[in-house]
């Protein structure tokens, strides 16, 4: 299985300020992971975790656009974990 390691400050779940801890690396794996123009698509049990929450899709994309915030769009059978010791916030429409 392939592997990409993202280390960004912005992504991570984790806030860094005066006293707090460092943030967690997000580690992304995918069967298959490719460059397409600036954006990497990852195909096939996508899995992205900072070590506490994780997040399981078949596919996502990573855009690459400068500038901007880093985001990730995931798609089809998609499960979210918490590691529970977070407050959730949950807003219908």
């Amino acid at each position: 299985m392939k592997k990409l390691l993202l280390m960004l400050g912005v992504f991570a779940f984790v806030a860094v300020a005066d006293g707090q801890p460092a943030p967690r690396p997000v580690q992304i794996t995918a069967d298959s992971i490719t460059r397409a123009g600036a954006s990497i698509q990852l195909r096939g049990n996508v899995r992205i975790t900072d070590g506490s929450s994780v997040i399981a899709a078949d596919s996502a994309e990573v855009p690459g656009t400068p500038g901007n915030s880093p985001s990730i769009d995931v798609s089809g059978n998609v499960h979210i974990t918490f590691d529970g010791s977070r407050p959730a916030l949950i807003n219908g429409r």
